[in-house]
């Protein structure tokens, strides 16, 4: 008997301990999930602010490219041919005209930071419009090149190579969002590689059911350490010991490329090693997103 009471007082302060670590439990569960939904609110309301003040930035900034470039063409058009053989106002003239093409530059610059913001943050909310559609991959993939081919004809120490097989299954995306993704890899390729070659390329895997592209180049490369961290949204690589190393651009463009390709379905991922170049490769399977049903069947973009 004294062995039964003494379980019996076992189980009470088991049964005692059982419910009050459920309660403790409980409270924990619900604070993780006020703290969830209040992150939740606050990730809604940066992306809310991020849109709000990327609209209200974009409107001015439209004005001053506008004007800038009137500008420069009245006065290429109507007081540098005034100034002749003046060396001194020739000089002037030159000046003036450098600096209207560093506002024209830097407003560009300023004007893709925030279509970069804009698409981050629609793609994060959720607000992101996709106009998916059966589409030639190869067709596509050539507008981006032929986007991108002034950059590169600006440094003719560096080659660019297109390897597009014309074969390829059409694959359903926003046409949009395949561009943009290859027109920042070949962006970045450009920016990182002063000579050498610069390649795109794209084939079918038939048993995964997948398209590879590939853009490959053989620049400065990228340290192993850092080849996931390239994919965070602001993050940028050093290519050297001081601040004038740190690479142009918003940190965004590599961030973009993975939400797009994860969106549908796919992944992308860095291969590199410092001084060696870089390969960024990603797969887009051909069905794309599920549709929901009912949805109509859209035709193929015909390629041009």
């Amino acid at each position: 008997k004294r062995a039964e009471r003494r379980l019996d007082v076992l189980i009470r302060h088991l049964k005692t301990a059982v419910v009050d670590r459920t309660k403790k439990l409980s409270i924990k569960a619900a604070e993780l999930e006020e703290a969830n939904r209040r992150l939740l609110e606050l990730d809604h309301m940066k992306s809310a602010f991020l849109s709000s003040v990327s609209h209200e930035l974009r409107t001015p900034l439209t004005s001053i490219l506008g004007f800038s470039k009137l500008i420069q063409k009245d006065f290429e058009r109507s007081f540098l041919p005034r100034t002749g053989t003046d060396r001194e106002a020739v000089r002037r003239a030159g000046r003036i005209q450098h600096n209207l093409e560093i506002i024209a530059g830097e407003g560009e610059r300023l004007t893709r930071l925030i279509n970069d913001v804009l698409d981050l943050s629609r793609i994060e909310s959720g607000r992101m419009v996709w106009n998916d559609q059966l589409l030639d991959p190869a067709a596509t993939l050539a507008k981006a090149v032929d986007a991108v081919r002034g950059q590169f004809e600006q440094n003719p120490l560096v080659r660019l190579v297109v390897a597009l097989p014309p074969a390829l299954p059409a694959i359903r995306m926003d046409p949009d969002r395949l561009i943009q993704v290859a027109l920042n890899l070949l962006h970045n390729a450009a920016k990182f590689t002063p000579s050498g070659e610069v390649s795109l390329s794209a084939r079918h895997l038939p048993e995964n059911g997948l398209i590879r592209v590939r853009v490959e180049d053989t620049g400065v490369g990228v340290a192993p350490e850092n080849l996931e961290r390239i994919f965070d949204k602001f993050q940028q690589v050093k290519t050297g010991p001081t601040l004038a190393d740190k690479p142009k651009g918003t940190g965004l463009g590599l961030a973009i490329c993975r939400q797009i390709v994860t969106h549908y379905g796919g992944r992308i991922w860095a291969e590199s090693s410092p001084g060696k170049g870089a390969r960024i490769t990603f797969d887009l399977p051909l069905s794309g997103p599920e549709r929901p049903a009912g949805t109509e069947e859209p035709k193929a973009e015909q390629p041009l």
